[in-house]
């Protein structure tokens, strides 16, 4: 609730008794006992037109002949206000209806004026931008916007609105604009426009559709709030039984299970050169396909993959027949709530039991006292975003979390790579050390490899016994420069670790002491270790661009004693390593990456009873540092992406790995990694955006998506 009022109003306006004053002034004078019929205030979600309205006012004894006369007539300012009078301060009103006149009718003779006024909004809706003639044109595709960012300059540049930047703006609810932009931020969705004519609110309700915003005009301010309620608050609680009456309404007719989103429209071909489709295949088998399809002419999505978003929210609100109510009840019962606000409904005829419903429409007629309220059942998102983790320039790497519930993360650059560690918030801060590679070896302690400060071109080995707060290293004889490329415990107290070129080092007390082991071929590594089996170890590599190049599979019958070649899977190519998953003894997946992305992909590599390996391509254009197992036998990774901008999605398989389809785009940024909870939650820790540096935090609510607790 944001009403500009006192905390007593608010609580008096629940009163059953309510006597308010009504208010009605032009050009600040006070006329409200001059009128006869008080109007019906109309406001909705789905468009920010405050709309026209009109009084009828008395005009026996003369009282409004300087309409008559008046050459500022149409700058006149209207206002209608609802109060309640304090028994000490005296009269308190909430503005209701902010505007100005916009036509005069004289009827009986002169004795009685019908006021049109039209709202604060009539720039926003009078105003066109661009010509109808292509030519003349507004153009803005030179560069790339936020839609929020957009809609401000709409309003403040073209609309006449105050382009003051805080909380004081007497237009613009400023907070909820803010939150807007910080989640287009963390989407890195982007817009361009070319206007030729169209309105300003409409260009404003197709941005606040794209991206599945609800943009209103109410007390006074234009205001913005997110079509999805936080999963973990409850709506405000409504009381269906101080209601006069209410209407339910479920039907199939607003289902959507398959959208598509166009992008990248050329005003000079008059065509959108790509698209995102977003399908639902439950929904569809239940209800038959229900398609749509968004492609704005006037403003458009700049890149092929910023329409995901707005696809995946079309389907993932509408799959199945949403409910709807319609309310009527006290004026004093209908005021408490602004549009966009979650209500939380609970009636025993419908089986309803805290149900949550979000305003989309209010009716208010101050000539009878009854408001008419429109919901609709509120969603939310698969998954939310939580907190940005990282205040520092932090790309997460590499996550684990210690015994005490928090996390060690290994910043992702080129050269050296710092150890971060959270606090009780999950906000990571640098600890001063460096490694490209952390083990977790069980009871707070760690192994971990790399440069041992700063600046430092050598590589060691640490460890550490109290979760990283100290370290001791353990060994020093790594050559310089050598990249750190997979730490791995194949037994209680065998670990390894590979570097370049071709080095396999070897421990055989917990990672307190180290020797060189064996040297696979120089010019290429081991990039990943995986343990089909108990007594056998595999490693994958992948070459360099001075040496062997391909992928290849090396395997040790001696816990890492001593590799030997065991196939090839590509002969040529220079190959990243992301990740291995085991299916089963004989089946695994690779995750892997090329130079400039030509080799990144998932094979499956399977081995029969004679040890013969063959393989598929199962998934390109996609790859994964690791892949967790739902309770429910789905797989679930998050893309990998390496020095790109570009990644971002969540993917899924329910037939074991042997195909891949994305299940949520989480955010336009890569390296995701996911991180099951104790309790069998999932979140996820993304990184990288385009619009700068950054490290964010997502929580899973789809119920699919469980894991065993902890």
């Amino acid at each position: 609730m944001s009403l500009n009022v006192s905390s007593w109003f608010i609580e008096h306006l629940k009163g059953r008794s309510l006597s308010p004053l009504r208010r009605f002034t032009l050009g600040g004078s006070d006329y409200s006992d001059k009128v006869l019929r008080w109007p019906s205030l109309n406001f909705r979600a789905d468009t920010i037109d405050l709309g026209t309205t009109q009084v009828e006012l008395d005009a026996t004894g003369n009282h409004f002949q300087f309409l008559v006369n008046c050459n500022h007539l149409f700058s006149t300012s209207a206002e209608i206000s609802l109060g309640l009078t304090h028994p000490q301060s005296g009269p308190e009103f909430l503005n209701l209806y902010l505007g100005g006149i916009s036509n005069i009718h004289f009827e009986r003779g002169g004795t009685r004026i019908r006021l049109q006024m039209q709202g604060k909004t009539k720039d926003l809706t009078d105003t066109a931008l661009g010509s109808e003639a292509e030519s003349l044109g507004l153009d803005f595709t030179s560069s790339m916007h936020f839609p929020s960012d957009f809609v401000w300059m709409l309003v403040t540049s073209y609309g006449g609105m105050s382009a003051l930047e805080s909380t004081s703006n007497p237009d613009i609810d400023y907070e909820t604009w803010l939150k807007w932009r910080q989640d287009n931020i963390l989407k890195d969705t982007r817009v361009k426009a070319y206007l030729t004519g169209e309105k300003i609110y409409q260009i404003i309700n197709t941005l606040a559709e794209m991206d599945t915003r609800v943009v209103a005009f109410q007390g006074g301010r234009l205001f913005f709030s997110d079509m999805f309620q936080p999963y973990s608050e409850g709506g405000i609680h409504f009381d269906l039984s101080r209601t006069l009456d209410f209407n339910w309404e479920l039907g199939p007719s607003r289902i959507i299970n398959e959208f598509t989103a166009e992008a990248g429209y050329n005003p000079s071909t008059g065509k959108f050169n790509s698209n995102y489709t977003k399908t639902d295949d439950v929904s569809q088998s239940n209800f038959g396909i229900r398609s749509r399809r968004h492609g704005s002419k006037g403003v458009w999505f700049a890149r092929s993959f910023d329409g995901i978003f707005m696809a995946q929210d079309k389907v993932y609100i509408h799959r199945n027949p949403l409910a709807r109510m319609s309310i009527r009840t006290t004026l004093g019962d209908g005021l408490l709530y602004n549009l966009g606000e979650i209500l939380s409904i609970t009636d025993s005829h419908l089986g309803l039991d805290g149900k949550n419903f979000r305003l989309i429409g209010q009716g208010i007629d101050l000539d009878s006292g009854i408001t008419h309220l429109q919901l609709e059942e509120a969603a939310h998102r698969q998954w939310e975003h939580r907190h940005m983790v990282s205040s520092y320039n932090l790309t997460v790497d590499t996550i684990t979390r210690t015994t005490s519930g928090k996390y060690l993360a290994i910043e992702e650059l080129v050269f050296f790579h710092q150890l971060h560690k959270s606090d009780g918030n999950d906000n990571f801060s640098p600890t001063g050390l460096y490694a490209q590679r952390l083990l977790d070896l069980g009871g707070g302690s760690f192994v971990f490899a790399g440069a041992p400060s700063s600046g430092s071109y050598s590589r060691v080995i640490q460890r550490s016994s109290d979760n990283c707060e100290t370290s001791t290293m353990v060994f020093s004889g790594i050559p310089q420069s050598s990249n750190m490329r997979d730490l791995f415990r194949c037994s209680s107290s065998h670990v390894l670790l590979s570097a370049d070129s071709g080095q396999v080092y070897l421990s055989t007390d917990i990672g307190s002491s180290w020797v060189l082991t064996d040297v696979i071929s120089p010019g290429t590594h081991i990039g990943k270790f995986f343990h089909p089996y108990p007594d056998r170890i595999f490693g994958i590599s992948g070459g360099q661009t001075y040496g062997l190049e391909g992928l290849h599979i090396w395997e040790s019958n001696n816990l890492g004693v001593s590799f030997s070649y065991k196939t090839t899977i590509f002969s040529s190519g220079v190959y990243t390593i992301c990740g291995v998953h085991v299916l089963s003894g004989s089946e695994f997946l690779i995750g892997h990456n090329g130079l400039d992305h030509t080799h990144l992909g998932i094979t499956r590599v399977s081995m029969n009873s004679s040890e013969d390996m063959s393989w598929a391509t199962v998934k390109t254009n996609a790859s994964f540092s690791h892949i967790l197992r739902t309770t429910s036998g789905t797989l679930v990774m998050g893309y990998y992406e390496y020095l790109t901008s570009a990644g971002g999605s969540i993917l899924m398989s329910t037939d074991n790995g042997s195909s891949w389809q994305e299940y949520s785009r989480v955010a336009m940024q890569g390296n995701i990694h996911l991180m099951p909870q104790p309790d069998g939650s999932l979140d996820a820790v993304i990184s990288r955006t385009s619009a700068g540096i950054r490290t964010d935090r997502h929580k899973c609510f789809d119920p699919g998506f469980a894991f065993p607790a902890s």
